[in-house]
């Protein structure tokens, strides 16, 4: 099997002598970077080698069609290797044997697939804020050759697709700087000190995530639901539709999941992006992927209100949940667990969207089982606004804590259901997708 950096020097010279760079600071530096605190000067050669991978990166993607179909490039494209000779034999065979799961569902990418559908513009990410911050972008870093909004407009233009290829570039290296924050090794890569585990165990394939979602969404049915306006048969209707975020795999070893990408209340199909490293070394995953995905269902909440999202009475979940972030001492009446409310907010750093995520984790993973760690007035949000499955349900109806809330929730789903039918029933689709939109809402309201 051809060595990596072997394949990188022929297809990829002008990487060489960047890759003979990065193998030699990784190899001195790879002992003092697991230390728990870093020196200024390591840190600076970490920013240099991640630097240096961020450019190896782009040259690859640069000669995309070329490397597919080349196993050894694989390692340095999917799983993060510049040594694929890290990994024994039955390791190599799990990893290459992974290479395809990637093209079952069309919301999961590896890093270079993702960059190539946004180079032949199938997927466009939020194009209008896009172009407002890459201009402010180009204005900065032209040094005066580009003087105002008008000609960077321009310049705009002219430039794309490479503008949003160049940006996007630019958005994952924020992300990796996220994602990798809390690993002791910052590098952006999966060298042997950076995985804590062994592959099997920290290897996190499309379908080890896809399975873990389906027993999430078989909690929160309505996880990827979103309510939404849309025209049909001459008039407007209000659908609960299926929208799947994207998952993007990013080739490196670290403790957590981001969510980028905020959802617009003015285009209300864009599907919000979360990134997950290929080697997870975090300690509980599956509690860490309900965590990010509390973060994505808050984001579609306060995107689906709009300017109401504070709004108590009309802002719906994200309205009545602001109202007890805000007002918690007055709201919470078990006074013994105001000041737990108040150490939340602390430890979240006052984020409503984390302190969210948070309690949305318990009701996942806690209430289900009847391990009650919930606020009684969260409780009662939760089952009002996005409660469990018919399955937990019934589960939960003989529960003191839950009795009454599965009752109320079962009867108000009951007569929607019924009034949905009724309202339905008399619009007249005209194409396959807006027969697929009315399945998709009355799915909704069935559970």
């Amino acid at each position: 099997m051809v060595e990596i950096e072997e394949f990188l020097k022929t297809y990829l010279k002008e990487a060489a002598s960047d890759l003979e760079e990065i193998n030699a600071m990784i190899g001195k530096y790879s002992e003092i970077v697991l230390r728990e605190r870093l020196e200024e000067g390591t840190r600076t050669q970490i920013k240099v080698i991640n630097g240096k991978i961020m450019k190896i990166w782009k040259l690859v993607f640069s000669k995309f069609d070329e490397y597919r179909s080349v196993n050894e490039a694989i390692a340095v494209l999917l799983f993060g290797v510049f040594k694929f000779d890290i990994f024994n034999e039955e390791d190599k065979k799990t990893l290459l044997y992974e290479l395809h799961d990637y093209k079952v569902e069309n919301n999961y990418f590896d890093l270079f697939l993702w960059m190539r559908a946004i180079a032949q513009k199938n997927i466009m990410p939020c194009i209008d804020d896009l172009g407002s911050s890459y201009v402010d972008v180009m204005i900065k870093e032209s040094r005066g050759t580009i003087k105002n909004t008008e000609e960077a407009m321009k310049q705009y233009r002219k430039d794309l697709p490479q503008a949003l290829i160049n940006w996007e570039f630019k958005q994952i290296e924020a992300i990796l700087r996220k994602m990798c924050y809390f690993n002791r090794n910052n590098l952006y890569l999966a060298h042997p000190s950076a995985i804590r585990r062994t592959v099997e165990e920290s290897y996190l394939s499309p379908k080890r995530i896809r399975q873990i979602l389906e027993k999430i969404e078989g909690i929160d049915f309505g996880l990827f639901y979103r309510e939404t306006l849309v025209a049909m048969d001459g008039k407007t209707l209000k659908l609960n539709i299926r929208v799947l975020p994207y998952l993007i795999f990013l080739p490196v070893a670290a403790d957590s999941f981001v969510m980028h990408q905020s959802i617009s209340e003015r285009d209300l199909h864009k599907r919000g992006r979360i990134f997950i490293p290929t080697y997870y070394n975090g300690g509980n995953l599956e509690k860490d992927l309900v965590f990010v995905l509390g973060e994505y269902r808050w984001d579609v909440l306060k995107s689906v209100s709009g300017h109401l999202w504070r709004d108590p009475v009309d802002g719906g979940l994200s309205g009545r949940f602001y109202d007890l972030f805000e007002n918690y001492e007055k709201l919470i009446k078990d006074e013994e667990r105001v000041p737990e409310f108040e150490e939340l907010k602390i430890r979240y750093q006052k984020s409503i969207g984390r302190v969210f995520a948070s309690l949305y984790v318990d009701w996942i993973l806690k209430e289900t089982e009847n391990i009650l760690t919930l606020y009684r007035e969260v409780r009662e949000m939760f089952w009002q606004f996005i409660p469990m499955s018919k399955k937990y349900r019934s589960r939960l109806e003989n529960h003191n804590q839950h009795a009454s809330f599965v009752q109320r929730t079962n009867n108000v789903r009951r007569e929607k259901l019924r009034l949905e039918k009724m309202a339905l029933s008399k619009i007249k689709t005209k194409t396959e997708v807006e027969k697929r939109m009315l399945e998709s809402n009355m799915d909704y309201w069935k559970h």
